[in-house]
């Protein structure tokens, strides 16, 4: 995995929900490039969820 050239890592995070998954993308000296979530709106409450769709 690469980054605008930089060496990629994933760390997952612990804790998020059943059906959301969170990965913090890392370059090579450790750094913070980023969050990756996958299914956030299992984890979120719906109200979130729908202030989110109408902005």
């Amino acid at each position: 995995m690469s980054s605008g050239g930089r060496r990629l890592r994933q760390l997952p995070v612990d804790g998020v929900g059943a059906d959301a998954e969170v990965f913090l993308g890392v370059d090579a000296s450790g750094r913070l490039l980023g969050p990756e979530v996958t299914g956030a709106a299992g984890a979120l409450p719906v109200e979130v969820r729908e202030r989110a769709s109408t902005g």
